[in-house]
């Protein structure tokens, strides 16, 4: 699904969007605000983040070109966090009313919605994964065994060492 294809969406939402543009540091919602809206960065960079106590801001996510956000306005009453364009951004904004309306009517969209969300659950597992690596050397060569989804056991050779991947964690 390529929410940024406002062609190939049903008349009824492609006639509710709006298009955002915003500035470096400009807020496109705050944490609390009420949630009525869905967003698609057509372009730049949009930083989740969310105010916890004694003013320690915690990042959740930085969202790119053709991503989604504020997924939660779907079934919330309001955002649980705070959406700031870190460069110059454009966004699109799906009213959540109508964007569940057209999932409603239109099962293969509500399919693909869901596979990008399951795509967005199974990368955030796998950040969660390597934050908990502590060792660099490790969490990077984890990263490349999985960008070139390497055998289960897996012997990479550098210059200087030699690395033996015994994998023990299991990926759902």
């Amino acid at each position: 699904m390529d929410l940024t294809a406002i062609d190939s969406l049903p008349e009824t939402l492609r006639n509710r969007i709006t298009i955002q543009s915003l500035a470096p540091g400009e807020t496109l919602f705050a944490q609390e605000d009420e949630a009525l809206n869905l967003y698609v960065v057509i372009s730049g960079r949009i930083k989740l983040v969310r105010y916890i106590n004694g003013g320690q801001v915690s990042t959740f996510e930085i969202v790119r070109a053709s991503e989604s956000l504020a997924e939660v306005a779907l079934f919330a009453e309001i955002y649980p966090c705070t959406a700031v364009a870190e460069i110059d951004s454009q966004v699109i904004a799906y009213p959540k009313e109508e964007f569940l309306n057209v999932l409603r009517a239109y099962p293969e969209m509500a399919q693909d919605f869901m596979a990008m969300l399951v795509r967005k659950i199974q990368s955030l597992k796998f950040r969660l994964e390597l934050r908990d690596i502590r060792i660099a050397h490790e969490r990077v060569l984890h990263y490349l065994r999985h960008l070139v989804n390497f055998p289960q056991e897996t012997t990479i050779i550098t210059e200087n060492y030699t690395y033996f991947f015994n994998q023990s964690i299991v990926h759902q």
